[in-house]
């Protein structure tokens, strides 16, 4: 399995690829919306008793939830195509990450909240995202690129500049046990693909006395 195969195969196999990681995918974007639901209605509980601006916090983790609920519903439909799951899960994702900018911004958070929140949502979709690998990768590298840009003007940036170098071992971190998943599958798909054609070309009752 080369790098190029773990990235994309060709047009024909990587459909194949897609429809075989449907049932997968759409099981790993229900785990994961239903844990950011949970996860995010309990911390909303939270920042009730903590010094932030409630109302901000609260209109924002609502948008991240319904997102996600939405994306619950979307994955758990019996007909949903490889490419809805793809879109869903990469604007979910993008919903979630943009409001770690926001709350940073807005939402008189703690200092720490928005760097462990950059590092979190890499590792969520470099791993249980359902995006291809060529899709978590660049998303993420995206999301860094996007916070270095951001970070001079945030409330927080003295703090956040101290964690530039962990957030970007975590991006590495990330990116590689992405791609190690990745492969896995690709290569779960390929052995499957080469034992059905030998099942297909040999018929059980020929191939064994």
């Amino acid at each position: 399995m080369t790098f190029a195969d773990v990235v994309r195969f060709d047009k024909k196999r990587e459909q194949e690829y897609s429809q075989f990681s449907l049932k997968q995918d759409a099981s790993d974007l229900r785990f994961i919306a239903a844990i950011v639901i949970v996860v995010l209605t309990g911390l909303t509980l939270v920042d009730l008793f903590r010094g932030t601006d409630f109302r901000v916090v609260f209109f924002v983790r609502l948008l991240v939830i319904f997102a996600h609920v939405a994306l619950l519903i979307i994955a758990s439909q019996k007909t949903i195509g490889p490419s809805v799951l793809q879109t869903a899960s990469f604007v979910a994702s993008f919903i979630l990450s943009g409001s770690y900018f926001i709350l940073d911004r807005y939402g008189s958070m703690p200092q720490y909240f928005f760097t462990n929140g950059i590092v979190i949502v890499n590792f969520l979709i470099c791993t249980v995202s359902s995006l291809r690998f060529r899709f978590s990768a660049l998303f993420s590298v995206s999301l860094v690129v996007s916070f270095l840009l951001y970070y001079p003007t945030s409330p927080h940036s003295l703090y956040q500049k101290t964690q530039i170098t962990n957030i970007v071992i975590g991006l590495i971190l990330s990116i590689i046990i992405g791609f190690i998943l990745e492969r896995h599958k690709r290569i779960n798909f390929w052995q499957q693909t080469q034992l059905n054609k030998i099942m297909a070309f040999c018929p059980t009752t020929s191939c064994h006395p």
